[in-house]
């Protein structure tokens, strides 16, 4: 489904970039995506929980060209 999904969006939608945000101990989405060729960063203390306090979060993020690559 994922890969449906970024075909629409690289194909039809015409899209150069498709990113988003991971929470950082969600290791299963992390391999998920990397898998499907998105890079990764870090956005530390990006958001804050209802207790206040925060938690950074994986960036991850894939450009046209490295998709029509992968």
């Amino acid at each position: 489904m994922l890969r449906a999904i970024l075909a629409i969006c690289f194909h039809e939608l015409a899209a150069h970039r498709v990113e988003l945000h991971v929470h950082m101990e969600n290791e299963r989405a992390r391999r998920a995506y990397a898998k499907a060729g998105f890079e990764e960063g870090v956005r530390r203390d990006y958001h804050r929980d209802a207790d206040g306090s925060f938690r950074s979060m994986r960036l991850m993020s894939l450009l046209s060209p490295e998709w029509e690559t992968h």
